[in-house]
């Protein structure tokens, strides 16, 4: 079995891996390029973001002993309460959590729309989660 820990360092990885493939995606097309239907590779690794991203926050909230939220979408609002992820970040990801939901539980499809809208404009958004949550093990 792998430890906790461990789990939120192999996560943090993957999500670092994933960011850059979106980068290296975002800035090898055009605009034209994202006309239409996404490339299936894109959409797989934003979905892997965006799931990935929620589920280790709520591994953090049970790793610290959180309150677990009311709210799903709350989960990075917990993080925030208990300092251990800027406030403003909280905000800006609570969009994950419910995108995450969508995806996860297959409450619907993702649009060409909403992948354009966010990658590369929200990868920024995915970095500092992860930087905070390295910092967060660092700090242990």
């Amino acid at each position: 079995m792998v430890a906790e820990r461990q789990v939120l360092e192999i996560g943090i990885k993957k999500l670092r891996r994933y960011i850059r493939r979106l980068e290296a995606a975002s800035q090898s097309r055009g605009d034209a390029a994202w006309e239409g239907e996404i490339p299936e590779p894109i959409e797989y690794t934003f979905r892997r973001l965006v799931v990935l991203s929620t589920n280790l926050a709520n591994h953090l909230v049970a790793r610290w002993r959180l309150p677990t939220p009311d709210d799903p979408r709350d989960v990075f609002a917990v993080l925030a309460d208990a300092d251990l992820l800027p406030i403003a970040l909280a905000e800006r990801l609570r969009d994950v959590a419910v995108l995450r939901a969508s995806l996860a539980h297959g409450y619907g499809g993702i649009s060409a729309e909403t992948v354009r809208a966010w990658v590369p404009a929200r990868l920024g958004d995915f970095a500092a989660f992860a930087d905070a949550m390295a910092i967060v093990l660092l700090e242990e």
